[in-house]
């Protein structure tokens, strides 16, 4: 009888063993798998599972982008980890600091996807055109009070050795070439001159009529530069014309000398430059020969004699 009972009990312990091993047999697995897609808890079983049970299969929850640095970004799955990196995509920018002459501006990018952002410098390009309305006053310097012109060249186009400087403070100018020079302004309607040579200052009716023409010493040079007849070369960044006549007055030692006001020569080509609203330089050439007038705002300096 007490083996037959020791039989019942081995019996029953092997069954409630057997009981709990198949109930424990299949069991979640404390790690994610996961692939591009999904994650996932694979079946611990015992001995393996021959069913490939699997628990908690779902796609992945990504957080919020997080820039990486300049080239990427990249997400990461809340649930197990998984992570996904891209290269940023950059919007087409937008500037943030305005170039200037003195400074380079800033032009800033943005990645559409995670807000990294990147910067680069801009270089200041001036606005070479010009309206039409504009272009006559801004040829004849109107309402600029200081500035100095520089004319370069061949003698014979120049009408001095080489080189012409003109400057001009409020009304007076100061006409200097390669001998001498001369300054001019007016007191009321009256004209005044002085020479370098004569030192001192006179005025008589030949100074009274060539006062003005002396003192708005541009119009001389520009008056047959119109704008009809210039297109504007985008290559070059100027407006190119043809066939234009300047008039140059003779050095200014002799402005009290009967001699000839001042020499025409027509240019074959004339080249005009601006820069931001304002004449820069003009660039004639006749027959290989060149001659160029340039402006300095601002750079004209020189005393006027005081009147004995």
């Amino acid at each position: 009888m007490k083996k037959l009972v020791s039989i019942l009990f081995a019996t029953c312990m092997l069954l409630a063993l057997s009981v709990v091993l198949t109930s424990c047999s299949h069991k979640a697995s404390d790690t994610w798998s996961k692939d591009e897609s999904e994650h996932w808890r694979t079946c611990l079983a015992f001995g393996g599972c021959k069913d490939n049970h699997e628990y908690e299969r779902a796609e992945h929850t990504m957080s919020e982008l997080t820039s990486l640095g300049p080239g990427q970004h990249s997400s990461e799955c809340t649930v197990c980890g998984y992570e996904e990196k891209e290269d940023h995509s950059f919007d087409s920018g937008v500037i943030t600091t305005e170039a200037t002459k003195e400074a380079d501006g800033v032009k800033t990018y943005t990645c559409k996807d995670c807000g990294f952002t990147k910067t680069e410098d801009v270089k200041y390009v001036p606005t070479k055109t010009v309206s039409a309305s504009a272009f006559s006053n801004l040829m004849n310097l109107k309402d600029v009070t200081n500035y100095k012109i520089t004319i370069l060249g061949d003698e014979e186009l120049t009408m001095s050795a080489n080189h012409r400087v003109l400057q001009y403070i409020d009304g007076v100018v100061k006409n200097t070439d390669g001998v001498s020079y001369s300054i001019w302004k007016k007191t009321g309607n009256t004209g005044y001159a002085y020479s370098a040579f004569a030192g001192e200052w006179k005025t008589d009716n030949y100074i009274a009529s060539h006062c003005d023409a002396r003192i708005n010493l541009m119009k001389n040079i520009v008056e047959n530069i119109q704008w009809n007849k210039l297109s504007y070369s985008e290559d070059d960044g100027c407006y190119v014309g043809s066939n234009v006549s300047v008039k140059l007055f003779k050095p200014s030692a002799h402005i009290f000398e009967n001699m000839v006001e001042y020499d025409t020569t027509t240019f074959d080509t004339v080249e005009v430059y601006f820069e931001d609203g304002q004449l820069q330089k003009i660039w004639f050439t006749e027959a290989g020969k060149t001659m160029v007038v340039s402006v300095a705002y601002g750079e004209a300096e020189f005393t006027i004699p005081d009147a004995e």
